[in-house]
This record gives structure tokens, sequence and C-alpha cells, in this order.
């Protein structure tokens, strides 16, 4: 073969190898908003990590994802936001681990720095975010879902595990939050049970489902049951729900244990631990879980209350189909409210309730272990004729 025939060679080679590479860089989908970009995979997750300029694109999952063992470094730097859309259709990423640690501005999470992007229908799993910066004023920032957050929107997601956000240097700051660190966007119908750990050495914010909401972030119709723990040499803000409250909040409520072991300028509370011209409504925290009677917004009630369906009705929260649109809420039987989109009917994801559905009932029928939890809808601890009732209530309705 002659150099020539052999230099051709090669370059179809490249050629091919980079066009496939652009192809099957995701396991489908094209990045449109019409034809996203399908996440089915851990190579999918460290694609988008890899590839900064689709962070403007759109995204979906389409299968749970196990991350773990895998190094992971988040999605959107402050120099380039995520921007685009990701949709979690309701899938699970489980065992992420993000550890951060760096000098200057840190931000940690599955989503680092976003902005204007909406991020809907994801549940994430045992998460561990951990949000170091080792320079003076310098500003850290994490959450299980995005560290910091400027426009868009967050919709019916999810979290457990830890978060943690640290600056001990002079004139740091550190914000933890659940879900998010900064958020300055809306956040509707979302909930966590994560552990959230703020600590610095100038100012620490640590929340619930936020470490602080700014004068454009809302978050309604969302709860959080993990506890929240602010430390900080000169002051802390921390709070069931935000640490910090310039926007508003509206029919939510917290149980998790609040508390700090600073002394010096300290603002502590059970649903929100500081407030400025913010505006809380129809909101609650449990004043026997949470460990506090004080809060800078909101109402403290009993277990006894917070397990009384009553109590939220009177405060407006919407329980009901009756007016032809979906319920927002769901009430535990002998528990707390929970979110209707947690008690998915439609167990195979197909889009329907169908008889594929009531046989993993029958299955599960008066099993009482957790590993049968996903036909527990009213969350009694048993598969029973109440979550027959349930599921008979969305036969044979899509589910939106």
């Amino acid at each position: 073969m002659s150099k020539l025939s052999r230099l051709s060679t090669v370059v179809v080679l490249i050629m091919i190898s980079v066009f496939s590479c652009q192809i099957w860089a995701y396991s489908g989908g094209d990045g449109t908003e019409d034809n996203p970009y399908q996440i089915a995979s851990v190579a999918d997750m460290n694609a988008i990590v890899a590839t900064p300029e689709d962070w403007s694109l759109s995204f979906i999952l389409t299968a749970d994802i196990d991350m773990i063992d895998i190094v992971y470094g988040p999605i959107g730097t402050s120099s380039v936001p995520f921007t685009g859309t990701f949709d979690g259709c309701g899938h699970v990423i489980s065992n992420l681990v993000c550890e951060i640690s760096n000098t200057g501005d840190v931000y940690a999470g599955l989503l680092g720095y976003v902005q204007g992007a909406a991020i809907s229908n994801l549940n994430l799993e045992n998460i561990n975010i951990s949000s170091v910066t080792t320079s003076s004023a310098a500003f850290s920032y994490a959450g299980s879902l995005v560290g910091y957050m400027v426009g868009g929107s967050i919709n019916d997601c999810s979290s457990s595990g830890s978060v943690s956000a640290s600056a001990t240097k002079t004139y740091a700051h550190s914000f933890a939050g659940s879900l998010v660190g900064y958020l300055d966007c809306s956040m509707v119908n979302c909930y966590s049970s994560a552990s959230v750990h703020s600590s610095s050495y100038y100012y620490s914010y640590a929340g619930g489902l936020a470490a602080y909401v700014s004068l454009s972030g809302s978050i309604s119709n969302c709860y959080n049951t993990g506890s929240v723990i602010g430390d900080c040499t000169y002051s802390v803000c921390v709070g069931g729900l935000t640490g910090y409250l310039r926007g508003s909040i509206d029919k939510c409520y917290s149980t998790g244990v609040v508390s700090t072991s600073s002394t010096n300028i300290v603002y502590v509370g059970g649903l929100v631990g500081y407030l400025r011209g913010a505006a809380v409504s129809n909101s609650f925290w449990d004043l026997n879980t949470s460990g506090l009677t004080i809060s800078a917004g909101g109402t403290g009630i009993s277990t006894d209350m917070m397990v009384d369906v009553s109590t939220f009705i009177t405060a407006g929260w919407d329980f009901s189909s009756s007016d032809g649109t979906p319920a927002i809420w769901r009430m535990a039987a002998d528990g707390y409210p929970f979110l209707a989109w947690e008690r998915k009917t439609d167990l195979n994801n197909n889009g329907m309730v169908d008889l594929y559905d009531f046989a993993m009932l029958a299955r599960n029928w008066q099993m009482a272990d957790s590993g049968y939890s996903v036909t527990d809808f009213d969350k009694s601890g048993v598969t029973d004729m109440a979550d027959l009732e349930l599921m008979l209530t969305d036969w044979p309705k899509i589910e939106l």
C-alpha cells in the first residue's frame, strides 16, 4: 500500500471515530427540546461532565443510574454554567459522591453552577456532596441537586444522603442546602431527607432545602425531614427549610432537627433562620421533632397537629382532585403529608396504570417489609386494601 493510500486510510478512520463519538456520546437523542439526549448509564453521566459545550442542551434520564465508586465532577461551572434542561423522568441517581476542595469559590452538587435551567422529575438517593474552599473571602456552595442556581426552575425533585459546605479561612462564607446551596429561582413540589452541615469562619448558611433563598427565589409545596446543622465563628443562619430567606415560602413544612453550636451572632429557626423582607405563608415546623420553639417565619405546631390533615386543609393545602386537577398532597396513614407524585401507581413507567401494575401490587399483598414499599402507596407499612383503592383511582388514567 502506498504512503498516500495509508494516509487516506488513517484520515478516514479518524473521521469515522470523531463522527461516531459525536453520534454515540449518549444513549440517544440530539440534545434538542423535542429530542433530548438520553442518559441511561454512568458512561452517559461522565460524558455530560466531560462535554461543557453540551451544557446548554436538553437531557432526560431513561433509566436509574448507580454512581457508586465513581469519581464525579459537577456539571456546570461559573465560567460555563449549565443552562439547558434536565428531566429525570422519575428515575433515580444513587450513590453519587461529589467532593471538591479548592481555592477560590467552590460549587458542588450533581449540577455545580446553573443559570436559567429547568430541572425536573429527578430523585437523588444516598448522595454525598462536600464543598470546601481553602481561600480567604471565598464562597463554598453545596447542594445535592445544585450548588448555585440563578433563574430557571426546579420541580418534582427529591434527595437523601448528606450535604456539607466548609469555608474556614478569614471572611469566607459557606452555603449548604439539602437540594440547593444558593437558590434564585422557583422550587416547587420537592422534598429531602438529606442531612446538612455548613461551617465557616465569617458567614454560614444551612437549610433543609436551600441554604440561602434570594429575593427572586421561592419555595412552594415542599418539605424537609433531614437534620440541619450550621456553625460559624462569626455569624450563622440555620433553618429547617432555609437558613436565610429574602424570597417567599408557601405551603411547606419541616420536621428535621435544627441546631448550632455557635454562640456569637446566631439566627436559628425550625423553618427559617433569618428573614429579610420575605413572605412565609401557610407553612409549619414540628415543635417536637425539630427541637426548636422559634423561627423567623412559619408556624410551630405539635406532632399531633402535623399528622392531622385538617391542619393543612385549613391552611389551603391541596389534598383533593375533585376540581378536575390532580391533588398536590396526600396524607400518610398515621403520618405526615407527602407529595402526590411520590405515590406512583404506574409502576412500570409505561404511561398508564394497567394489569402489570396490579400484578405487582398482588405480588406484594400484605407484605410489610420495606423492600415492598413500592406498592405501599399510603405509607402505612403494608400493601393492603387502602393501596388497592388508590391504584383504582388511577385506573385507567394516564399518569401526568
